[in-house]
């Protein structure tokens, strides 16, 4: 599960990495460390067809499947996370899987020890300490009351690593940058590339115990 994660890079980390033009995004990207929470606005990359363009998009996390009638069952945490294996049986995992593919990029994610009376949180990085990006999927969703068009996502899980098993059975599904095409790219004629929802291995991240609790540590 992906229950909270955090960027500690400006915009431009950002551009390089994903192949982003360069735009002014303070507004996107602050300067500061951000932890992130569900239910908060937060940047995503797109793929615009037919140019294939990346953008950054401000949306929610969690999300609102278009077919919602109000948003009284989609609060807070309850679609933060979308299970790999059971997206294809789901259908408002279903378009968003061929039609609203997106990345979500971090500098790491917390993890909380499922046994663990004191909830200890580990802090999950890459080994070379760069950003990177974990699979999500998006959607558009308009409120009946007011007209209000909210774009929301969900980050996709998966199985937890050797790394990660000792802390947590799921993690999130990391898209490593030579795959960002293949996961971006929307093909109406083949399917989704299933073969990158699978568990980073274990000898590219790092897991830090961390010294104080993450803001608003305790999964809702």
């Amino acid at each position: 599960m992906c229950r909270r994660y955090y960027r500690s890079f400006h915009e431009s980390g950002m551009e390089a990495m994903a192949g982003l033009s360069a735009t002014d995004n303070s507004a996107i990207f602050p300067q500061e460390r951000c932890d992130v929470n569900p239910a908060t606005f937060q940047p995503v990359i797109l793929e615009i067809p037919p140019s294939r363009n990346r953008q950054l998009v401000t949306m929610r996390w969690g999300m609102i499947p278009r077919f919602a009638k109000s948003l009284t069952l989609f609060r807070g945490s309850a679609t933060m996370n979308a299970k790999a294996e059971t997206l294809s049986m789901r259908s408002m995992w279903l378009d968003p899987l061929y039609n609203g593919r997106c990345l979500v990029p971090v500098s790491g994610f917390y993890e909380w020890k499922d046994s663990d009376l004191d909830r200890k949180s580990y802090a999950v990085e890459m080994t070379n300490r760069k950003p990177f990006a974990l699979a999500a999927l998006w959607d558009s969703w308009k409120n009946p009351l007011n007209d209000q068009e909210i774009l929301s996502y969900s980050i996709i899980t998966t199985q937890s690593n050797n790394l990660l098993d000792c802390v947590s059975t799921r993690m999130p599904v990391i898209v490593e940058a030579c795959n960002y095409d293949r996961w971006l790219t929307r093909d109406e004629k083949s399917n989704p590339p299933y073969d990158l929802l699978r568990p980073l291995a274990s000898e590219k991240m790092t897991l830090t115990e961390c010294e104080s609790q993450p803001l608003d540590h305790r999964p809702n």
